[in-house]
Order: C-alpha cells, then sequence, then structure tokens
C-alpha cells in the first residue's frame, strides 16, 4: 500500500457522512487531480472485497460503508504494511 492512498483511506473510514474532494484536498494539501487519482486507487483496493461499499458521488464527495470490524481490518493492515516498510527502511 502506498502511503498517500492508505492515508486517506484510514481517513475516509472513521468518517461518517460523505466528504468532498475539495475536503480531502484541504485535509491533505493536494490539488483535487491528485486526490482524484488517489481516490482510483482506493476504489481498486476496495473493489475486491465485497464487505465494502465505496460510494463516489459527484454531488456528495466519497464515503466508505462497512461494518466496524471490515474498518478495523483495514486499518490493521495499513499499520502492518508500514510497520514493515519501516523494519526494511532502516
Amino acid at each position: 500500500m502506498d502511503f498517500k492512498p492508505s492515508t486517506i483511506l484510514v481517513y475516509l473510514l472513521f468518517q461518517k457522512d460523505y466528504v468532498s474532494m475539495q475536503s480531502l484536498a484541504d485535509i491533505f494539501y493536494m490539488s483535487k487531480t491528485a486526490i482524484a487519482n488517489e481516490i482510483k486507487v482506493i476504489k481498486k483496493w476496495l473493489v475486491r472485497n465485497k464487505r465494502v461499499n465505496f460510494d463516489v458521488s459527484i454531488k456528495n464527495g466519497v464515503k466508505i460503508i462497512c461494518v466496524e470490524s471490515v474498518k478495523r481490518e483495514y486499518l490493521a493492515l495499513v499499520a502492518f504494511e508500514l510497520v514493515l516498510e519501516n523494519a526494511f527502511l532502516k
């Protein structure tokens, strides 16, 4: 998992409402185009999991809909990837 999309993924996992692309761009100090590219990556990750609904709406923004246990699984996966990445970089 790349750092940027995984960070955005973790943020979106714990949002109750839709988040606009502009809000994501402001939060992560990226352009809306860069956010859109990262959203494409996230969508590719999530499309494989039938327990996750990744809703992208032009009007409302983006939202990840899933149960708490799935959110925790993705959070653990991101954390594990970061630990492995840092272990081999030192």
